[in-house]
């Protein structure tokens, strides 16, 4: 039997956490979707989720900024922008990087409760919604484990851009024109440019210049064949989906006027 330290070290912490996600989302839809459509308790405790969200998505942000953009600031203009790796554990003066990177990865679980209220309440999910919250605790687990350059990057892209919609989500008069452009532009680039420092992390990998090596004694050892291939391949993902998803608004825009 493994401890809970033992899990989440192994790769079963990834099957039980996107497996468990599209378990409970699959029932939900099947045999509850809309049982709470309108009921007011029901949509304010999701007002309290989305709003507790952007809370702490801002406070990760600005940790993140004090934390992790140091390290990063030191190899601007260099290839170990995207392909380095921040101090280990033994190195973290304070855990409080060990602690930002496991937080990001706890929280992804905390935002797929999105795809369950949003089901819970009888609106449509689309395919970019469901297939990002299947699988988004993956590339959280991946930034934790492989403590990589091109993961922390993305964690200030992300953490920003969901501080920044979850407030537009939660309170009415947030919901501008402006701020939603502003939003939608943020999406793209946070995708763009995690897709890109992935693959170019990848690429050095490919060249012999592992890009988050880990000892062969670590529990974790195990992520370092995939900490640079798999969210690149998510973020692609991602990305198209989210084009289609912009294409198709635009096309319901035009058909409205």
């Amino acid at each position: 039997m493994l401890s809970a330290e033992q899990l989440l070290h192994s790769p079963w912490a990834l099957v039980l956490s996107c497996g468990g996600i599209c378990i409970a989302h699959v029932v939900t839809d099947t045999w509850f979707r809309g049982r709470f459509a309108n009921c007011r308790w029901f949509s304010n405790l999701s007002h309290f989720l989305t709003l507790g969200y952007a809370v702490v998505s801002a406070c990760h942000f600005f940790a993140g900024i004090v934390f992790l953009l140091p390290y990063l600031a030191e190899n601007i203009g260099n290839d170990t922008l995207w392909c380095g790796q921040l101090p280990s554990t033994a190195e973290d003066a304070g855990g409080w990087i060990d602690w930002i990177l496991k937080v990001y990865f706890w929280c992804k679980l905390w935002e797929c409760m999105d795809l369950i209220t949003v089901t819970l309440r009888g609106y449509p999910v689309i395919a970019h919604f469901r297939w990002h919250h299947y699988t988004t605790p993956i590339f959280g687990y991946f930034g934790w484990a492989s403590r990589s350059h091109h993961g922390a990057l993305f964690l200030l892209l992300n953490t920003f851009m969901h501080a920044m919609a979850y407030v537009f989500h939660s309170f009415p008069s947030c919901r501008v024109r402006w701020l939603h452009r502003c939003i939608r532009s943020h999406q793209n680039v946070q995708l763009f440019v995690g897709t890109v420092t992935a693959l170019l992390a990848w690429n050095m990998s490919l060249k012999g210049t592992p890009c988050s090596p880990l000892p062969h004694d670590s529990p974790l050892h195990w992520t370092s064949y995939f900490s640079d291939i798999v969210p690149a391949l998510l973020f692609t993902l991602y990305f198209t989906l989210f084009r289609i998803e912009l294409r198709d608004e635009k096309k319901l825009r035009y058909t409205d006027e």
